[in-house]
This record gives C-alpha cells, structure tokens and sequence, in this order.
C-alpha cells in the first residue's frame, strides 16, 4: 500500500465520509484523482527540468560564443609561455638555439597532426548538419524545435519507474536528439509515427494495478526533483543566475568578463616579453 501524504490521506477520507458504504469503485476514483494530480504535477517538474537544462546549454553557448574569443587568445599565449619556457630550459642545458628551436618545432608538429585528425572529425559532423539546416525550409527550424520537445517529454525516461522502461526509453531519447543534433525533421517525424505517448490504462486497472501505478509516479517526481535540485550544484547554474541577475539591473553580466580576460591578456603579453628578452641573449 504507497504511503499518503496529509493532503492526499483528506481527499480519500472525505469520499468515506460522503458514502456511509464505501465500495472498491469509489476508492478507485478518489486513486485515480491523485494520480491525475500527481501526473499533471509530473508534467510541470519535466518541463521545468528541460527548460532548465535548455537555458543552462544556452549560457554555456553564449560564454563560448562572447568570452571564447578572449579565452582562445589567453590559451595562445598560454602557448606561447610554454613554449619560450621550454625553450629557456633547453637552451640552459647547453643545447644551441638552432637545435632547440628545432627540437620544439617537431614536438608542436606532431602534437597539431594528432589535433588536427580530431578537429576534421569534429568540422565534418558540424558540416553535415549545418547543410541540413540551410536546407530547411521557413518555418521548419520552429517545426523541429516543436516536435523534438514533444518526443523529449514522450520519452523521458523520468516518466517511469521500471529499469527495463527506462532503458528502452533512454536509447530512444538517443535517437530523438541525435536526429534534432542533425537537424533531421524527417527522421523525428519518423519516429513520432513509431509509436505514441502511452495511453492511460487505469480506468480497467485493479486496485493493486492503481496503488502501484501512484507509487511510480510518485518515484518519478521524486526522481525529477532531485534532477532539478542536483542543476542547482553545478557551476552553469551559477553563470546562469549570475546573468539573470544582471538582466535585473538591465547590465550585461559577460562584459565584465570580456574586461577581466583582456587585463589577464595584458599581464600574459608582458610575461611573454621578458621570456623573449632572455632567450634573445643565447641567439
């Protein structure tokens, strides 16, 4: 038997005290009441827990796409450091200035070769899909968006309390951003055609089925809610209520780090020039 909160344990008492004799089919209803709320209440938590998940991608994108520049500059005279560090080091051990920029030039060329076989890897995927959304047609892009929320709600594997569902829904979850990842409006539509939301089985369900069938949903919105609880500790949600916070005060919050990475830039650019002065003297 599932445990009732205060609130629910009232909803059924009261359904007693209307009808002196109760029977099965009147204790049956006042359960299928609460698994609708709990349900309906389940459809809250996951829209909230994808919007959330959405806005956090999306703060991550725009620190990537704003700061990134910056943060790409400050790694290339990280670089740099590295390099004339090495290269002091080198030059110290009495090897001559010819040989150890040689020695250096080799190491970095079958460092960028590895890179490079990862990055054409990485532009040929984002290619491919690039393509797909410049073929898209008006309005299909809002079309795609539309349709892979409503696959991510259909199959969300938080809508379930048995191992093997999840499973089988986690790898069709897979498959539904996999193909809005490639801009695929034909391939969700294909799987939308696959099958359909699960219908709602309880009004022929036993007594036994509707005990368990309210459990279960009560698990998954536990489980949502410690999803949604566990965003809050990760540092995207941190930048994410930094930004809205400066939304507030109508200030845009990723121009203070644009200014803080170009002052880290200065110090960078300073070092490296003392770094020159002293490898200058062993040309």
């Amino acid at each position: 038997m599932t445990r009732l909160n205060k609130e629910d344990k009232k909803t059924l008492v009261k359904g007693k005290q209307r009808h002196i004799f109760v029977d099965e089919p009147v204790i049956k209803k006042q359960i299928r009441l609460l698994i609708a709320r709990k349900k309906k209440l389940l459809i809250q938590l996951t829209e909230l827990f994808e919007r959330t998940r959405e806005e956090l991608m999306y703060i991550k994108s725009e620190y990537e796409r704003r700061v990134g520049i910056v943060q790409a500059k400050l790694s290339d005279l990280d670089d740099r450091i590295f390099e004339l560090k090495k290269l002091h080091d080198l030059l110290l051990k009495n090897i001559s200035y010819t040989d150890a920029i040689k020695l250096l030039r080799d190491r970095e060329r079958a460092r960028e070769e590895k890179e490079n076989g990862k990055f054409k890897e990485q532009e040929d995927e984002q290619k491919e899909i690039f393509d797909k959304m410049k073929k898209m047609k008006p309005g299909e892009s809002d079309e795609l968006k539309k349709l892979w929320r409503k696959l991510a709600f259909r199959y969300h594997p938080d809508l379930v309390h048995e191992d093997s569902d999840k499973k089988s829904r986690e790898l069709m979850m897979k498959r539904v951003n996999d193909a809005y990842a490639r801009g695929d409006l034909v391939g969700l539509k294909t799987i939308e055609s696959e099958g359909s939301a699960a219908e709602d089985v309880t009004s022929d369900a036993t007594m036994q089925d509707l005990e368990q069938n309210l459990m279960d949903t009560e698990a998954c919105v536990r489980r949502v809610r410690q999803k949604i609880k566990a965003f809050k500790k990760l540092e995207w949600y941190e930048w994410k209520e930094r930004v809205d916070e400066a939304k507030k005060l109508k200030k845009d919050f990723f121009v203070q780090i644009e200014k803080g990475a170009i002052g880290q830039i200065k110090e960078k650019e300073l070092e490296i020039a003392t770094l020159e002065r002293k490898v200058s003297k062993y040309k």
